[in-house]
């Protein structure tokens, strides 16, 4: 019975210790539970739009992460929050026609959401958005230039079949609208295989022969980043050459509204392993702001298309030509006029605080409340134990 009796007491103590021990396992995961909500939602929500609009336009190196976490991926709603579009934003049931829409105006959830957008309207200008091209290093005309020491990128034609195919110069497209980049420092340059009249938008990336080789060896993960903040629409006007068929080819007059940007960082990066080989800002001014050091990217475009040097075409009588959205006017000539675009002063930016500090400066409060908090939940356990 003795024996039994002693055995019965290590069982008990065996079992209170073990009791103890998932009580403090359990102690131990909720403060890691605390610890990953704490830095897991101040880590998203640390920077406003303003400030990392700053920090993506200042000299300040930023990693791929930084851009795809922090930075808004350009689309369509670019243009819904710019024109105020409720239901285009929100993809608003039921809608469909003007009356509909006139009636779902008169709701509470049409002044909610009219009030929701007017606030991203107020600060689209601050608001960095990225565009992900994934085709220009990735197209046969993409090819190392040993004596500038970099790549051409071809940006754009100004030929191709169907005028919905047009695209305005200096510009990305966003689900079928387009976002004009007034700084991107593109070249214009004959395309020999056609002729007179015909160009070729060109961008060129300065790199030096290893990233060059480095790039060549990884062409499908090679992707460009081009970082901006929408600011204003303007009216552009380009030439383009329809080939379609015999009775619509010829040049065209065309006009897009589309929404531009004063300023613009690209990026070309490996999407794999995140390495960046190229990051540069370009602005109005003219002023050098790359974030590496990297010979200056030459910024001398050739001058527009004029009349003289643009072939005479006659044109026949042609039916209705395909149509574009409707922010866009085109008119059939047989010598087009030339583009024209108007360019705007570069806003000054405001001083910037150090990256630490942006991030960083609100986590040690959450951090030594959960400091605080562990502690406490410790000794209540151990209190009950001595009570135990």
């Amino acid at each position: 019975m003795l024996v039994i009796g002693n055995l019965d007491d290590k069982m008990a103590t065996k079992d209170h210790f073990g009791s103890r021990v998932v009580r403090l396992k359990k102690a131990f995961m909720f403060f890691c539970c605390m610890l990953s909500f704490t830095f897991g939602v101040h880590g998203q929500n640390s920077l406003s739009y303003s400030e990392i609009t700053q920090i993506v336009f200042s000299n300040r190196p930023i990693s791929l992460e930084f851009i795809k976490d922090k930075c808004l991926k350009a689309d369509r709603k670019i243009y819904s929050i710019y024109d105020l579009d409720i239901f285009g934003y929100y993809n608003v049931r039921d809608c469909n026609t003007e009356l509909q829409k006139e009636v779902y105006k008169n709701t509470p959830e049409y002044r909610t959401q009219l009030s929701e957008l007017e606030k991203m309207k107020n600060n689209l200008s601050q608001t960095t958005y990225y565009y992900e091209d994934k085709d220009l290093f990735t197209s046969s005309s993409a090819k190392y230039d040993v004596k500038r020491r970099g790549f051409n990128l071809e940006m754009r034609e100004n030929i191709s079949m169907g005028l919905a195919s047009s695209t305005p110069p200096k510009s990305i497209s966003i689900g079928g609208s387009y976002i004009h980049l007034k700084s991107l420092p593109t070249q214009i340059v004959e395309n020999h295989l056609l002729g007179k009249g015909f160009t070729i938008e060109m961008l060129f990336i300065q790199l030096d022969a290893e990233n060059g080789i480095e790039i060549e060896k990884n062409w499908k993960d090679i992707r460009v980043y081009f970082l901006f903040t929408p600011n204003s629409k303007e009216t552009l006007e380009y030439i383009f050459y329809n080939s379609v068929n015999s009775s619509s080819d010829g040049w065209y007059n065309m006009k897009d509204q589309v929404i531009t940007s004063t300023r613009v960082r690209v990026v070309v990066a490996n999407k794999e392993n995140g390495k960046i080989y190229y990051d540069k800002i370009y602005t109005l001014d003219g002023k050098d702001n790359s974030s590496k050091s990297e010979p200056s990217v030459s910024k001398q475009s050739e001058p527009p298309i004029t009349k003289q040097n643009v072939p005479s075409v006659t044109q026949p009588s042609a039916s209705s030509p395909i149509s574009k959205p409707s922010s866009t006017s085109v008119t059939k000539q047989n010598v087009p006029s030339a583009s024209k675009e108007n360019m705007t002063a570069t806003p000054k930016y405001l001083s910037l605080p150090t990256q630490t500090q942006v991030v960083h400066f609100k986590w040690w409060k959450e951090l030594l409340l959960s400091y605080i908090a562990l502690c406490s939940l410790l000794m209540i356990l151990l209190k009950k134990e001595k009570v135990i």
